[in-house]
């Protein structure tokens, strides 16, 4: 939820900013778009299966191929459109993420050790 919040705020920043402000914006919007990978992996990690590989190879695989196709999209938009018109309709698309992160219930998971006494 925090990644969903700064990052968008980041990336208005970085299209309005000019110099070596840009730079640091830049690096700090890059760090919180990293955030919620480890998230997601252990959420794909908590499903109750025998086959945790299989689920793990298949969110890597589609996690490979969304993210291939969107940067195909971003390109195609970007020559039809601009660079900086698409980056600002990602902004907008990226306050959308916010409602369906709210409506996620979270899993009160009792904590097992990993050595039995």
């Amino acid at each position: 939820l925090i990644s969903s919040i700064i990052t968008p705020l980041l990336m208005f920043i970085f299209i309005n900013t000019q110099g070596i402000l840009v730079l640091i914006i830049l690096i700090f919007c890059g760090v919180f778009l990293f955030f919620p990978g480890p998230v997601m992996l252990a959420a794909v990690h908590d499903f109750d299966t025998k086959h945790s590989s299989f689920v793990n190879g298949i969110y890597m695989g589609m996690n490979f191929l969304l993210n291939s196709f969107t940067i195909l999209l971003v390109g195609y938009f970007s020559d039809k459109y601009g660079l900086e018109n698409v980056y600002k309709f990602s902004i907008f698309w990226a306050f959308l993420a916010i409602p369906f992160i709210l409506g996620f219930k979270e899993n009160k998971k009792e904590i097992k050790p990993m050595i039995k006494n």
